[in-house]
């Protein structure tokens, strides 16, 4: 039995297995801890370090450096050799000729310094510089250390170079702390502060926790196997209840007590990911709940299959039924739950719109929601299947409908989750679903049955993803128009005040405003250094413009060119536009609601013994880049990335019924009133093809949000993509079993195969077309990119040829004009516009910012540089970078009137990457919708031509598998000449040789039956006709001697004679009726009937007990009901006849009904049949019994094959015989 194999498997192996797991994750941990420690991370860094100090000296020891500028191509050649993270650079006057890229900022290089630093640290990170001089040139190389951006977001991450291999969080200092670097000599370069301890990698981390998983599933199912060691286990359904809330206490005591608390450190259980609940903190902790949840539904299928096998089964309570059908609705209620949690719960990108920013982390949260279903399946069908087949499909679908209002009305009223009322039609269409499939009309298992269950369950995924999804969307865009109606920042109005401490308080700031007052040379110096201490990170979202207003300095404000005193102008701004902050000196500006910024006037006391006659006047104007204009996200902060982007939407303000701003595609009318029939705060309306979001600001002032309105391709997107990876999960889980499946495996069937190679002809062709589709539009995209830059180059060569083309040399002083220049062609041309002197520096830019905050070098790249100035050539379009941040880039050669080389200008395109990625997400969501479309073609094309094409085979199986000796074999009709005329021809040629074998064979058969007849005759009459001959003979000895008491033996032997006549008759009769046993009247009878009352003539026997155990409905069957009752007498006689003497016989009698069948099972407690006897016992001449004839149970099979039922049996020596006889059911 499969029972008995099971339980070979001892309990005790998987904890186990479980500890080995664990004690290789903690080895794991152990030599991770060893290799991540600050000690050895730092002297590896060192050693690096010191390494790439030696081979860039070397290289310059080797180069061979003179008075004289090497040639172009030497250095091109040293260049190309430099290991990964190394740069070239040549100075001449300290002027750069040479230089292999632009990542090294020039203008901040202290020449004089050089020699005594081998340190050097830039706006943009650390570098390690080693030079050599001959005369007036230099040769530099520069090795980074640590890229280290103002700010950061998606494009810029401080990280250090590819030869370092520490954490990015950790810093460089000059402060002293463990972890110094030194020199080969033992000098210290700088520290490094270590962050809080980073245990783990990215790697060991996941291998860490699939370690504890495994050891989470053996601990499951060290349990299991210790339940399967209780004998009630198999027969008492109760106990694999009991069985799954142990393992939720497991589960429960492991995420209270954090078990094991190292994985908190991975990517995986951080709560910025995901975080729901106190039970569900993080994606892992509901990763390892729904795996020990799939590995309980497994083993909950499988118990289900066992005790629900023929003969396994006892029938459980009604109170069971309800508990049943309560526990699958509440397991749906909470795997619904579980799923919203995945799409409302988290920061993973799950928008299937932008498929191309998917992350593991998103795969594994479509992976939860797939799990989370599989194990309510494995769960509910079978435990569903057991109600239907006790109380029926009335009785499941009522008491479903009924418990499901009663918990949904429960749950309600404990503020608990509640699934949307459509979830539960979608849950009520799978019950209906299982009914089919319960029922017979559906086949199961099937490739049909599977896809109808997917779809079923797909369908509740999808429609939670596109309900929820529609909520959090409507939610991002209340809190969007909340923070739009604002142009105030609050968190900087609260931090200023702090700042302005801290300034008032700089004795070194007040210094340098000293020494500015006295040298306005020095001001520049001034600025800046307030600019770097004090308005980084946080304050990097504002272009921050600082003036220091002494007591008579005067303002030139443009275009009017008026003259004004600073203080008064600020002031004057201030009592006009300003509006009052948190903070005493900071003000709010709101000139209209396209302008809104701040200004701050900081007084600054130069010392303790005078007032402050000096203010530091601050202006914080925010960073707006429109859409598609120059460098749009590098020059945000990610707590500005943070607020849900504005790109996909359109938005409009209105003041007094009137238009003042309005940003994106949408076309809104000038007059507010124009939506009056809409005027509702936080009101969602639908016009135009776009869905609207109307929030009142104030009396006066309104805003207006809108997005387009989804699509059939969008609402369908979610159902499409999940059922595509569900399916492919099902065949990959189906391909695995299928693989490793013990036994013999069963081929498919040609029609299969022929079905299965047009859906991957289909897939195949469908995935290549998508896959050119994908190329294509890329390609297309990089070709219009380059046709749009070279355009746009040409049109601003044009403007700056018509306004500079009379200069004969553009110069760095000319850059407040040509900055202007170029910052209205940038708005005009909506490109950012950098031009460059003649010797590849920056002359001037629409976007100063990219340069100032060191995110890219002044001179110009080096490949460009060398193609324009050296090749000469007319244009030269290349891909640049910054940071992480690509696009292409052109550069063009600026000439004047007289035709001569005056500058280079350069244009970065930003090829609106993210417009690209929607392009190809909206591509990829059209394709896999028709992409699905066509595999439900392709599977019902494949099912129809495989139908058609293997019907004359199906044809020839069906008759194969119906040919029968004994019956008249039909012949198949096919005309067509060709393979398969050529296969049904040799068919048709073997029925008509079998039948003529069937009738010699029956010939032959009837003949051997009725020798062996006769045989069983003759030996039975001949057994009493020797005595009779014998008395016979032995009466006419004494007629003949006439003995005295002749009377006496005459009336002796003639009773002996009746006897033996009699039985002789009975002999005859038993032969007579097994003879005339298939001529039998069948008609419509009640099964119950027969059974109570052949029962009634066994009760009034002395020493047994016979027990009945009926159904409460009438159980028809169309039979003999003399015969039947013939078969239950000769069954409950035999099971009399088999109790020994002494023992108190017991005979069970249990009448069930089963998948249109009535069971009936007679059990003793006799003595059994040997195995030797078994393979006999049906025979017509054999007996187990000292007296008989041994036809008693061949004639009781033959009345049961002759109803069209069948008849078995079970017996252990010893312990009793029970006798199965299922037989057909009758409808009533």
């Amino acid at each position: 039995m499969k029972n008995g194999s099971t339980r070979k498997i001892p309990f005790w192996l998987f904890p186990l297995l479980s500890l080995f797991s664990i004690l290789i994750a903690l080895l794991t941990v152990h030599f991770s801890d060893r290799s991540r420690s600050p000690e050895l991370l730092v002297k590896h860094f060192n050693e690096a370090l010191n390494e790439n100090f030696n081979i860039a000296d070397g290289i310059l020891n080797s180069f061979p450096l003179k008075e004289s500028a090497p040639e172009k191509a030497l250095l091109d050649s040293v260049a190309g050799e430099l290991p990964e993270g190394f740069s070239l650079y040549l100075f001449t006057d300290k002027t750069p000729e040479y230089w292999s890229d632009n990542d090294f900022l020039f203008d901040q290089i202290d020449h004089d310094a050089l020699p005594n630093g081998r340190i050097l640290k830039f706006t943009n990170g650390h570098y390690q510089v080693l030079s050599i001089n001959s005369g007036s040139n230099m040769l530099l190389i520069a090795n980074l250390i640590k890229h280290e951006y103002p700010y950061e977001n998606d494009y810029l991450q401080s990280a250090f170079g590819p030869s370092y291999n520490l954490p990015a969080s950790w810093i460089i200092t000059d402060n002293a702390t463990r972890y110094p670097v030194i020199t080969g000599g033992g000098e210290i370069l700088f520290y490094i502060q270590p962050s809080s301890a980073e245990r783990l990698t990215n790697a060991s981390g996941i291998m860490i926790y699939c370690l504890y998983l495994i050891a989470f599933v053996c601990l499951i199912l060290g349990l299991y196997y210790l339940y399967l060691g209780f004998a009630p286990f198999e027969n008492k359904r109760i106990l694999i209840f009991l069985f799954i809330a142990d393992v939720a206490i497991l589960r429960a005591i492991i995420q209270y007590f954090r078990i094991p608390s190292i994985l908190d450190e991975t990517e995986l259980f951080n709560a910025v990911h995901y975080a729901s609940s106190r039970i569900f903190p993080s994606l892992g902790d509901l990763l390892t709940t729904v795996t020990g949840m799939l590995l309980i539904s497994v083993l909950f299928y499988r118990y289900y299959q066992k005790i629900t096998k023929p003969g396994n089964q006892t029938k459980p309570g009604t109170p069971y039924f309800i508990l049943a059908v309560a526990f699958t609705i509440a397991l749906a209620f909470i795997s619904c739950y579980l799923i919203e949690t995945v799409w409302v719960n988290s920061t993973l990108q799950l928008d299937f719109s932008k498929i191309l920013e998917f992350t593991l982390f998103s795969f594994t949260g479509f992976l939860i929601i797939a799990l989370i279903l599989v194990s309510f399946f494995l769960i509910s069908f079978p435990l569903l299947r057991d109600v239907y087949n006790f109380s029926g499909a009335r009785f499941l679908m009522i008491s479903f409908t009924l418990i499901t209002i009663l918990l949904y009305w429960i749950s309600s009223m404990l503020g608990l989750y509640s699934p949307d009322w459509k979830i539960l039609i979608l849950l009520m269409i799978y019950i209906l679903l299982l009914v089919r499939i319960y029922s017979g009309k559906l086949k199961h298992p099937s490739v049909v049955s599977y896809f109808f269950i997917i779809l079923a369950l797909t369908s509740l995924s999808s429609y939670s993803y596109y309900h929820n999804r529609k909520i959090k969307e409507n939610s991002q865009r209340k809190l969007m128009a909340v923070r739009l109606s604002s142009d105030r920042d609050k968190i900087a109005e609260y931090l200023f005040a702090d700042l302005e401490k801290k300034m008032t308080a700089d004795t070194l700031l007040s210094r340098n405003i000293n020494e500015s007052w006295i040298s306005p040379d020095g001001e520049t110096a001034c600025i800046s250094y307030i600019i770097q201490t004090y308005f980084r990170g946080f304050w990097s979202k504002y272009n921050t413009q600082v003036t220091l207003c002494f007591p008579e300095k005067t303002l030139i404000i443009k275009p009017s060119n008026l003259i004004i005193n600073c203080n008064e102008y600020f002031e004057g701004i201030i009592s006009q536009l300003g509006e009052k902050t948190a903070s005493t000196n900071f003000y709010y500006i709101r000139e209209s609601y396209d302008e809104g910024n701040y200004i701050a006037k900081v007084p600054i006391r130069l010392s303790d013994r005078e007032p402050a006659r000096v203010s530091v006047v601050i202006e914080l104007m925010k960073k707006y880049a429109p859409k598609g204009l120059g460098y749009p996200e590098l020059l945000l902060d990610r707590s500005q990335t943070g607020i849900a982007e504005t790109g996909n939407y359109s938005w409009a303000i209105y003041s007094k019924n009137e238009l003042v701003k309005n940003v994106g595609e949408y076309s809104y009318s000038i007059y507010e009133s124009a939506y009056q029939s809409n005027r509702k705060d936080f009101g969602f309306f639908d016009k135009n093809g776009y869905n609207h979001l109307y929030h009142v600001i104030d009396d006066d002032s309104s805003i207006i949000i809108s997005k387009k309105a989804d699509g059939v391709l969008e609402i369908l997107a979610p159902f499409t993509y999940q059922i595509t990876f569900h399916v492919l999960l099902v065949f990959i889980i189906f391909g695995t079993f299928w693989m490793f499946r013990k036994g013999k495996k069963r081929n498919l069937d040609l029609s299969a195969r022929l079905q299965i190679m047009l859906i991957i002809l289909i897939l195949f062709a469908s995935t290549l077309i998508g896959f050119t589709i994908l190329e294509n539009i890329k390609s297309l995209n990089a070709k219009k990119n380059r046709d749009m830059l070279s355009e746009k180059a040409h049109s601003v060569l044009i403007e700056l040829e018509h306004k500079l083309a009379a200069m004969d040399l553009l110069e760095k002083s000319q850059q407040p004009y040509l900055e202007e220049l170029l910052t209205k062609f940038s708005q005009v041309f909506f490109s950012d516009i950098n031009l460059y002197n003649i010797d590849g520096s920056l002359l001037a830019s629409s976007r100063p910012q990219i340069f100032e905050e060191g995110l890219k070098s002044v001179q110009m790249n080096s490949d460009a540089y060398k193609q324009l100035a050296i090749n000469k050539r007319t244009m030269y379009i290349t891909n640049e970078q910054i940071g992480n941040y690509n696009y292409l880039s052109a550069y063009i050669p600026l000439r004047n009137d007289m035709n001569k080389l005056t500058a280079y200008i350069n244009l970065p395109y930003f090829a609106r990457q993210q417009e690209l990625r929607q392009e190809i997400s909206a591509f990829l969501v059209a394709f896999i919708n028709i992409y699905v479309i066509l595999t439900a073609i392709a599977v019902v094309v494949s099912l129809l031509v495989g139908s058609y094409l293997t019907r004359p085979l199906q044809l020839i199986r069906e008759r194969f598998s119906s040919l029968n000796l004994g019956k008249r074999n039909e012949k198949i009709d096919y005309n067509r000449q060709d393979e398969l005329g050529d296969l049904i021809n040799a068919y048709n040629n073997m029925v008509e040789k079998l039948t003529e074998s069937a009738e010699k064979l029956a010939r032959s058969e009837r003949e051997s039956a009725w020798r062996e007849m006769a045989r069983q005759v003759a030996h039975e009459i001949k057994n009493p006709l020797t005595p009779m001959k014998l008395s016979i003979q032995h009466l006419m000895k004494s007629w003949h001697e006439q003995a005295p008491d002749w009377n006496k033996r005459f009336e002796r032997t003639s009773h002996t004679l009746i006897q033996q006549i009699d039985s002789l008759s009975a002999i005859a009769t038993a032969f007579s009726d097994f003879a005339k046993l298939p001529q039998a009247s069948n008609k419509k009878v009640e099964l119950i009937e027969i059974i109570r009352s052949t029962m009634a003539l066994f009760t009034e026997h002395p020493e047994t007990d016979i027990i009945l155990t009926l159904p409460d409905k009438p159980c028809y069957v169309f039979a003999d009901e003399k015969q039947l009752s013939r078969v239950f007498i000769n069954l409950l006689n035999n099971s009399v006849q088999a109790i020994p003497s002494g023992k108190r016989g017991v005979i069970n009698i249990i009448l069930e009904n089963q998948e249109g069948k009535h069971i009936v099972s007679i059990r003793d407690n006799g003595t059994g049949i040997s195995e030797e006897q078994k393979s006999r016992i049906f025979s017509p001449n054999f007996t187990t019994k000292s007296a008989g004839m041994g036809l008693g149970l061949a004639m009781v099979k033959n009345i049961i094959n002759s109803t069209g039922g069948d008849i078995r049996f079970t017996s252990e020596d010893g312990l009793g015989t029970t006798f199965i006889i299922e037989l057909p059911a009758l409808n009533n």
